[in-house]
């Protein structure tokens, strides 16, 4: 989309906002040139101002710079190239180029105005996707939500059954205290753990989705005290984006006591919580 306001003659033919046809389905985008129309003439030695037809600029009729990598190569006759060190059809007539990329390019003289609009149709177009989105989705997107990804890790042992109860309560009001806020966290991860297993990773956007996973959670197995505490841990880090805050619920010792300093290492590379 960008590339259309350097390499197309959008700028050359008078317009000062962006063709905001470009980003909506199946709108003209303006009066294109047949490819049997020329477009342009050679340019005067490095100087290519002045290489758009004039009946071109007069009829606002649009265009674009003809390129490719090989040299030399071909292009319809009368049309307009894009110039510049790696096209190969600038050499042949008409020669000369009306990219605006740098500027230095053959109509760099108008690079800043050819710039200008590429940032505002950019512009055009994220509102359009944040107001089809929504605030809360295109933030997420552009990686600017505010909340801390969320992460459970519960275990699921049978010697949990007096507790997942409290469990549920109390990730039910993390959750519900957080909504709404700028605190609210950009996605929710559920990691189970019993013994010898743990896992698997559900991860959502969705905190009535994310409720539903952990009110499904059920104890059983097990069958000694210590529980795979920080295996379940290391594969919500693992898992989980950085910077994510988590929080374990267990009623045993780790079993896993050998991944101590791996998991701790993982806190401090993932800035995690």
């Amino acid at each position: 989309m960008e590339d259309f306001y350097s390499h197309s003659n959008w700028v050359e033919i008078g317009n000062t906002f962006p063709n905001s046809n470009l980003i909506r389905a199946n709108a003209p985008v303006g009066n294109i040139a047949a490819i049997t129309r020329a477009t342009c003439r050679n340019c005067d030695g490095d100087n290519c101002k002045n290489n758009i037809l004039e009946d071109i600029l007069n009829e606002k009729v649009l265009t674009s710079g003809y390129f490719h990598f090989l040299i030399p190569s071909s292009k319809p006759l009368g049309k307009c190239s894009h110039g510049g060190a790696l096209d190969g059809t600038k050499g042949k007539e008409p020669t000369g180029g009306i990219n605006k990329d740098t500027f230095t390019s053959e109509h760099g003289h108008l690079h800043s105005q050819a710039a200008n609009l590429a940032i505002a149709a950019t512009s055009e177009l994220l509102e359009d996707v944040r107001s089809a989105a929504g605030d809360k989705e295109f933030l997420r997107m552009m990686g600017l939500y505010k909340g801390r990804p969320l992460c459970f890790c519960v275990d699921t042992t049978g010697s949990m059954g007096d507790d997942i109860q409290a469990v549920k309560d109390v990730t039910s009001s993390i959750i519900d205290r957080k909504l709404g806020t700028e605190d609210e966290p950009s996605v929710y991860i559920l990691v189970p753990f019993n013994d010898p297993d743990f896992g698997p990773l559900y991860q959502t956007t969705d905190p009535k989705v994310f409720k539903s996973y952990i009110n499904s959670l059920i104890p059983n197995g097990g069958g000694d005290f210590p529980e795979m505490s920080l295996s379940g841990l290391q594969l919500a880090l693992t898992g989980a984006p950085p910077n994510s805050e988590i929080y374990v619920f267990t009623d045993a010792t780790a079993k896993d006591e050998h991944l101590r300093n791996p998991v701790l290492a993982l806190i401090e590379q993932t800035k995690s919580v």
